[in-house]
């Protein structure tokens, strides 16, 4: 090329050497895994190739007219020179060239090293802070070697060069090209640490690296102060880490601002959302909606917001709001979904168990849950189970109804009551008479001379008496009122929880428990509270009295554990409980003086895009019992399982499964004995009508 032509300067040079090493800079990022922009890298590289075409040509062309005016030259005496000889005797053209190429090359060098230097300085600062000084003077050394007019030239060129960057990174931007723009909008930080826009596009662009995109949005406000959109898309960054009343003062700072905009109020409702702040959410979208009823977006939101709270009817009214002011299929499809999922529901159901000790549960039901009236949702439902044993059959019926009302999104309030039947036959047992030894003897009076003149006899041999039977007949027929409550209630954002309920129940477990007509009476009160994040702390407690024949029993249970969340799955729980009954029973339920129960569990819900939710709820441990006027046992291991399969086969049907298993449950009211084991099923279809 021709160096030294007029705009081949030390900035065309250093552009020239940067776009012609892009390539390898971008194998080494894709090398290291990071991402790669080669549709800009091809471009730049084509740039600087195209230059240094033009400046080959220029200097050709130049270097050819400068050669064509020396091979014509006057002599002395007047006659011509003419071609390489004349050409020969002026070498001023090749010194001209060799000269401006090694100064060219030379500026470059410093420049580099300058540069260079200026990186070390700047690294090695954050690790020895008392070379700052030696590196300042370098660096004023090394920039007193350059010349006045070069750096007259780029003092002039930096605020072109900051929006020549700019413009290349918002046009990167605008193409999709993320890379791209990332590394031109940190060239724009580099020269102009204060450019309001590409703090923001860059915040925009690290949305990812949490922490970093809101360092960078509060430079952003801290530049902008009076720009309302910095503000919220600080609040939203502060949201989404969970900062809801940091991000909740932003959308506040944005209001002062701009108090009538828009998209004040939907951040502020996003926010609240976010935060499980349900309620609240509400009441900003409704407020909002006063001033702006035609917002379909807003509609939609705030029917979101009332499907959460368990208030369907209402949410469909927004849906259908929404849709008025602007048609959406989207929307249709979800109207259609929740207009099915409040419809009224029948379940028929089979119920089947069977334990450890022969007993037999087989049966069946129905449930019919009608459509919700507002936020409330009523069931009713019946069954009939036949339970059987080696020796005896009952059967147990019942019907109840049951309320569920939700008044609040967080608050909810259960209410049930009902009656359950217990009958059988008359009941034959065989019991056998103890055995009567009888011992014959002989009269003592006289005889005809064969006997021994009435003097005693010897005893004969005993024989035992034929067994004799008692018949006793019971026949069954008992009638027990039933019923639940129960009141939950959970502040929102991952708050307190409180859960506190009652009720009343036949126990027929077992056949032995259903004839006894042993009844269970109970309350129990749950607390949860957040200790760190991801990681709560659980307690319960629970007072049982049980009653039949004359005889109560009573059985207190004191737990705790600590549960870890796991986002997206469920839970993870370590603890225990501790239990004791005040007397033991003759009722046929086990009732130990004290039981220890020690258990790691877990909770899983999942659902698959087609609707399929599957919900798991298991435990693993050990325990250990201490029964009345013994001995404290050694520890067992224990177990439990509990799942349930739901299943969508078509419009309005869905196949409902359940499995409820246990093993060594001795923290399960009524069970016979420590080491009982038992397994329950429940298979439903669901018909929306």
């Amino acid at each position: 090329m021709a160096a030294g032509l007029p705009g081949v300067g030390i900035g065309g040079l250093f552009y020239l050497a940067s776009a012609l090493l892009m390539p390898v800079r971008e194998l080494t990022r894709r090398a290291r895994g990071r991402p790669t922009a080669w549709r800009v890298v091809w471009s730049q590289v084509g740039l600087a190739l195209g230059i240094l075409v033009a400046l080959w040509a220029s200097g050709e062309a130049i270097g050819a007219a400068l050669g064509a005016a020396t091979r014509v030259q006057l002599t002395t005496t007047g006659a011509l020179v003419v071609g390489a000889a004349a050409h020969a005797a002026s070498p001023t053209p090749a010194v001209w060239r060799v000269s401006a190429l090694v100064g060219s090359l030379g500026t470059l060098a410093a420049v580099l090293l300058l540069v260079q230097l200026v990186r070390l300085g700047v690294s090695l600062r954050a690790r020895r802070t008392g070379r700052d000084a030696a590196a300042l003077a370098l660096l004023v050394a090394c920039a007193a070697f350059a010349r006045p007019a070069d750096a007259q030239r780029t003092r002039a060129a930096t605020p072109d060069s900051v929006a020549i960057l700019r413009a290349a990174a918002d046009a990167a931007y605008d193409d999709g090209d993320a890379a791209g723009a990332e590394q031109r909008y940190v060239a724009v930080l580099a020269r102009a640490p204060d450019d309001s826009r590409a703090l923001f596009r860059l915040a925009q662009l690290r949305a990812a690296h949490r922490d970093e995109a809101l360092r960078l949005y509060r430079r952003y406000v801290a530049v902008q102060p009076r720009d309302p959109w910095g503000h919220l898309a600080l609040a939203d960054a502060l949201s989404r880490m969970g900062r809801t009343d940091e991000a909740l003062r932003a959308v506040d700072a944005a209001a002062r601002l701009a108090p009538r905009e828009r998209d004040v109020a939907m951040t502020r409702g996003r926010v609240l959302a976010r935060a499980d702040r349900t309620d609240a959410a509400i009441a900003a979208y409704e407020a909002h909606l006063a001033t702006a009823p035609r917002d379909a977006e807003a509609w939609r939101a705030l029917a979101e917001q009332r499907r959460r709270a368990g208030n369907v009817p209402t949410a469909l009214d927004a849906l259908a709001q929404a849709q008025a002011v602007e048609p959406d299929a989207g929307t249709a499809r979800r109207i259609t979904a929740w207009r099915r999922a409040t419809a009224a529901v029948v379940e028929p159901q089979a119920i089947g168990s069977r334990d450890s000790d022969d007993n037999v549960r087989l049966g069946g039901g129905v449930a019919v849950t009608l459509p919700p009236a507002g936020a409330l949702r009523t069931t009713i439902a019946a069954s009939l189970v036949r339970g059987t044993a080696v020796d005896d059959t009952v059967t147990t019926d019942g019907a109840r109804v049951d309320l569920a009302w939700r008044p609040r999104a967080t608050l909810r309030l259960d209410l049930g009551t009902g009656v359950q039947r217990a009958h059988a036959p008359a009941r034959t047992t065989l019991v056998a008479a103890p055995d009567v030894p009888t011992t014959p003897t002989t009269p003592s009076r006289p005889g005809n001379g064969n006997g021994n003149g009435g003097r005693p006899t010897t005893p004969a041999p005993t024989t035992p008496s034929t067994p004799t039977t008692t018949v006793v007949t019971d026949a069954l027929d008992r009638v027990v009122p039933v019923g639940s409550a129960r009141v939950q209630w959970r502040a929102p954002a991952g708050g307190p929880q409180l859960d506190v309920r009652a009720g009343r129940a036949l126990l027929d477990a077992t056949p032995l428990l259903a004839r006894n007509g042993v009844v269970r009476s109970d309350a129990a009160v749950q607390g949860e509270v957040p200790v760190v994040r991801g990681l709560r702390a659980r307690a319960m407690g629970r007072v049982s009295g049980f009653t039949a024949r004359g005889e109560r029993a009573t059985r207190t249970t004191l737990g705790g554990a600590l549960v870890h969340l796991v986002e997206g799955w469920g839970e993870l729980s370590l603890g225990g409980q501790r239990l004791g009954f005040d007397h033991a029973s003759t009722l046929g339920f086990f009732a130990p003086q004290r039981a220890d129960v020690t258990e790691v569990g877990a909770y899983v819900e999942r659902e698959s895009a087609r609707g399929v939710a599957l919900a798991l709820d298991l435990g693993a441990g050990a325990q250990r019992v201490t029964p009345f006027g013994e001995a404290t046992g050694r520890w067992t291991a224990a177990a439990r399982a509990w799942a349930q399969l739901l299943v969508p086969v078509g419009p309005g049907r869905a196949l409902r499964a359940e499995l409820d298993a246990y093993d060594g449950g001795v923290a399960r009211e009524g069970t016979p004995g420590s080491r009982w084991r038992s397994a329950a099923g429940t298979l439903g279809m669901r018909w929306a009508l």
